[in-house]
């Protein structure tokens, strides 16, 4: 399960690297912190949708396929996780 251990350090580093293929060289703990600060894990895709309202802003980008190939989410340790774009960007 995702959860804080994932989001620290090299597990982090890592997930944002491999996931959604970020390059962390040269980040500061502000950039990892404000970047954890945008992760959200559910456990679904459909709790995805209820949950972040995607699909009323986004209708025709709301299959599972489209959001893991875009790599706006990524199924980590059976949880589909969604990297938050606006939430990363409205922190800097």
């Amino acid at each position: 399960m995702i959860g804080k251990k994932a989001l620290k350090g090299q597990n982090l580093k890592k997930m944002l690297e491999q996931e959604f293929l970020f390059s962390t060289e040269n980040w500061s703990g502000e950039d990892y912190r404000r970047a954890a600060a945008a992760l959200t894990a559910f456990d679904s895709v459909e709790a995805f949708l209820e949950n972040t309202g995607w699909g009323l802003d986004n209708p025709e980008c709301i299959g599972e396929e489209y959001l893991t190939e875009n790599r706006i989410c990524r199924w980590i340790d059976g949880k589909f996780v969604y990297f938050s774009r606006l939430l990363w960007e409205g922190g800097r």
